[in-house]
């Protein structure tokens, strides 16, 4: 749910759609408002996500008991309810993505302002908690990961920050000066976020890949050893008249994997000495192939409950 409400946000965020969605809404900033909504509803989703995995690994009814996804509720839903007042406060005629720069003098657009960047200093201070809290549970990638989405947050809330006060300590032209580094800021700080969140995901998805890859390969090498294994034997073969080289194009090699292991095994039992020959050639494969089905095939418990 952070994924859909973020990418709403950020759709919305590049001026052409923005500008496009506006018009069809009526010229009157609308899309502004969704956009706003959307970013807010983003990382309170993403702040209910974290603190429930990280809860997963103690006690998350306890978690609940303190009350933490309840105030965090009810601060997502009050900041919703200024934002939407600000908004139909503020008389805001003409389309503009940036609103606070256009239309921040009105008292509206700086309630606007002051409701979601609290909201979103206070969600990313609580993301930031959480997760320190946790770095010792994490493996090297999920702590890098979360090192990024740590960075993403505090960029967000020194941004957040220093354009709250600009806009109220300093004139217009020093606003309008900071709003290129804002932009830029914004764009570091979700990235990380971005990058934060994917890495662990990246790492799992290599981490199949390369063992998908290492029993495909074992499964091509292994060929003459199980031919020869089941020479005169078919009933100790699964699937007999199928083609031993189809299993190097199955969709789950390391099953296939086990399976031609235990069949090469099974024929050992039965002709323990019918193979001498084709053992000294090729038994160092099988051995290889059976480590590889002894290493883990994802990640740990302890990172699958810090994901």
């Amino acid at each position: 749910m952070a994924s859909v409400f973020a990418t709403a946000g950020f759709t919305l965020y590049i001026e052409p759609v923005y500008v496009a969605v506006d018009s069809i809404m009526g010229g009157r900033n609308l899309a502004g408002l969704i956009l706003s909504l959307s970013v807010l509803a983003a990382f309170s989703q993403l702040h209910v996500a974290v603190t429930s995995a990280a809860g997963a690994s103690a006690n998350i009814v306890a978690n609940a008991r303190r009350g933490t996804f309840g105030r965090h509720k009810v601060a997502w839903i009050l900041a919703s309810l200024i934002l939407i007042a600000g908004f139909l406060m503020s008389d805001l005629p003409v389309t503009s993505p940036s609103l606070i720069r256009t239309y921040g003098s009105q008292p509206g657009m700086m309630a606007f302002l002051l409701a979601a960047s609290s909201f979103i200093a206070y969600t990313s201070a609580s993301i930031v908690r959480v997760l320190v809290s946790h770095l010792r549970q994490m493996s090297a990638a999920f702590r890098f990961g979360f090192f990024l989405v740590c960075a993403g947050c505090l960029g967000a809330i020194s941004l957040l920050a220093a354009r709250s006060v600009l806009q109220f300590v300093a004139d217009r032209s020093i606003q309008e000066s900071f709003s290129p580094y804002y932009g830029v800021g914004q764009g570091v700080a979700v990235i990380c976020v971005a990058a934060g969140l994917s890495t662990s995901r990246l790492v799992g998805i290599g981490h199949t890949v390369s063992f998908d890859i290492a029993a495909r390969w074992h499964l091509l090498r292994m060929l003459p050893l199980w031919r020869a294994a089941t020479r005169g034997k078919p009933n100790l073969v699964l699937h007999n008249g199928r083609l031993p080289v189809a299993d190097v194009f199955n969709a789950r090699p390391h099953t296939a994997l086990q399976r031609r292991i235990t069949e090469i095994r099974d024929c050992l039992l039965v002709d323990p000495d019918g193979l001498s020959d084709t053992w000294a050639t090729h038994g160092s494969i099988l051995i290889q192939a059976e480590r590889l089905m002894k290493a883990p095939l994802t990640t740990s418990s302890t990172d699958r409950t810090a994901a």
